[in-house]
């Protein structure tokens, strides 16, 4: 979406405030909001080798800094309010868009995008200001905003599909979600969105209060997605590689041998590798002597994924340490979770109840007469 709305310093069509301090408040939250991207785009920066999801979050906050800073030529007196460089700046303002959309498909979909994609989306909406250029018409600045707003749409409606192909993976290869889940991804790019779509039709005529409220809020957004990022684990580098080799573990008939039964029996029940709170199905299946494809197939054909497998078992070391404190003690709930494997006590809470059907705190030791 554009920022065109925002740049109300040079915008003729201001509405008029009798309070000049709320017009002050307006120009220092903007330069407040300038700061804070070019700020953020330093600290991205260090970020970009983590993986190609860091990468993109740091050339979009890097963009949006540029955005911002970029309206320094209103203070020129000469550009100050003229309308061809008003929408001139609009239309640059809105070629944020497919970086910021490529950022959630990364984060969702890892892999999916590459260098030249991303190039050619972006070259698509710059094309718009050389357009404008040659043919400075409405017609020009109305397709530039509705192909930024049906991009919008776009990802919008991918991101949650990703968003739940991703989470199965998780689920067929990783016993924990702390820090991996990438639910949060969802809520981030509803926020964003949702913000600029009411922003554009509640403030279409613009005012120092909109202007407070669009920096504000962009900062308040802006920052919860940094920082959730920078907490993300990327777990695998291509999700299409990632699909693709479940599909296969899926579509393979494997006669099941007693050898891996009693192996996996073995390294669960006797050498407890579900206390491992990282364990994943690549060291399950090297603990058991075996590989990915097969220990998969054979989870899966007994209806479990991997994490329902490994935390079926963390329950158990959960409800036989709760069994066997001694009388009259009272055991921490956080202790009882790492002590079973878990490495969130919130994914412990939330599993014990699944299987139980009551909470840990509410659970009733066996051994109790």
């Amino acid at each position: 979406m554009s920022n065109e709305i925002t740049n109300f310093a040079a915008n003729k069509n201001c509405t008029p405030m009798t309070d000049l301090s709320f017009e002050a408040l307006a120009h220092y939250t903007r330069g407040m909001a300038t700061m804070f991207f070019l700020v953020w785009a330093a600290i991205t920066y260090t970020w970009r080798k983590r993986n190609r999801m860091s990468l993109v979050l740091f050339v979009a906050v890097s963009y949006v800094a540029l955005g911002y800073a970029k309206d320094i030529v209103f203070l020129f007196t000469s550009w100050m309010k003229d309308p061809f460089v008003e929408t001139l700046v609009g239309i640059f303002d809105i070629t944020c868009t497919p970086i910021v959309c490529a950022f959630f498909l990364e984060a969702t979909r890892p892999g999916t995008l590459n260098v030249r994609r991303l190039v050619c989306g972006y070259l698509v909406f710059l094309a718009f200001v050389p357009l404008y250029c040659l043919f400075p018409v409405k017609e020009v600045l109305f397709t530039a905003y509705f192909l930024s707003a049906l991009t919008s749409l776009v990802a919008l409606v991918i991101v949650p599909f990703n968003v739940v192909r991703y989470n199965k993976y998780l689920s067929d290869n990783f016993s924990y979600t702390q820090d991996i889940s990438i639910g949060w991804v969802v809520g981030c790019a509803i926020c964003y969105f949702l913000w600029f779509f009411v922003y554009a039709l509640c403030f279409s005529r613009p005012t120092w209060y909109g202007e407070v409220a669009f920096d504000l809020i962009s900062i308040v957004i802006w920052m919860a997605l940094c920082l959730l990022s920078r907490r993300h684990k990327v777990v695998f580098s291509d999700v299409a590689e990632a699909e693709e080799e479940n599909q296969t573990a899926e579509e393979e008939e494997i006669e099941v041998t007693d050898s891996l039964a009693l192996s996996l029996q073995l390294c669960m029940e006797k050498e407890k590798v579900y206390l491992n709170p990282h364990l994943s199905l690549a060291d399950l299946a090297l603990a058991v002597g075996s590989n990915k494809t097969y220990l998969s197939t054979y989870l899966n054909q007994r209806g479990k994924t991997f994490y329902d497998f490994v935390n079926e078992y963390r329950i158990e070391e959960a409800c036989r340490i709760i069994d066997t404190k001694p009388k009259g003690t009272r055991l921490a709930m956080a202790d009882v979770a790492t002590r079973s494997g878990f490495n969130s006590i919130s994914s412990f809470n939330r599993y014990f109840n699944k299987i139980m059907g009551v909470s840990p705190s509410n659970y009733i030791p066996r051994t109790s007469s």
